[in-house]
């Protein structure tokens, strides 16, 4: 009997040895990816915060992927102009489902603000389609995507290059677009996804004639 008692207590500090060393990679991995975005945003001539400076969860309620979970959460958001847009880029996390199904999911965002309201659509890529809201799974398909609302504009979306690729997703509402999707790797991040992005605004809501203000 003492044998095993001993066992499990090895068992169980193994464990929590385990935990707080798990713990402490993501942090470092963390601290990380909050240096490089930090970088990155510098050479872009773009500010950047750790924390969420202007409550984006609020800011962009309106957006499927924001209002579709729970405790939403922004965090190494950019912001400034890119290429004449108003770009706001950041880590968006929120958790899904409840009790033992509860799932805390992580997205790359980008949103590019415009000079004209466009009409509302949205375009689900299918490769989330498990995290997808219910009423956009039960929607249209259109290419790669679950499409919701303006038809052509939707389509106009689903043809652009700047989808090209895994995961991307979507969506027009009001003067703002937004393109997210799942993080895949802590040692990337957003930035890749801001050129795309200011590409979609650019198609949707054409620059004045001249071309684009320029990086800022």
């Amino acid at each position: 009997m003492e044998l095993l008692q001993t066992a499990f207590m090895l068992v169980l500090v193994g464990v929590l040895v385990a935990s707080v060393v798990s713990v402490g990679i993501m942090a470092l991995m963390q601290i990380a990816r909050t240096r490089r975005l930090a970088r990155e945003a510098e050479t872009l001539g773009m500010r950047f915060a750790a924390e969420d400076p202007s409550d984006l969860p609020r800011r962009y309620a309106d957006f499927t992927l924001i209002n579709h979970g729970h405790s939403p959460q922004a965090s190494n958001v950019m912001f400034g102009r890119v290429l004449g847009r108003r770009v706001r880029a950041f880590d968006f996390r929120c958790e899904l489902g409840h009790g033992p199904r509860r799932v805390t999911r992580h997205y790359d965002v980008v949103v590019v603000e415009t000079d004209s309201s466009l009409p509302e659509s949205i375009l689900w890529h299918h490769g989330d389609e498990e995290y997808a809201p219910l009423p956009v799974r039960g929607d249209e398909r259109i290419g790669d995507g679950f499409t919701r609302g303006d038809e052509a504009v939707a389509r106009l979306l689903e043809g652009h290059e700047a989808l090209s690729g895994t995961g991307k997703s979507v969506q027009v509402c009001g003067t703002a677009l937004m393109l997210f999707a799942p993080e895949v790797s802590r040692k990337e991040g957003y930035t890749r996804r801001i050129r795309e992005a200011v590409a979609l605004a650019d198609g949707l809501d054409p620059p004045p004639e001249g071309g684009p203000a320029g990086e800022a």
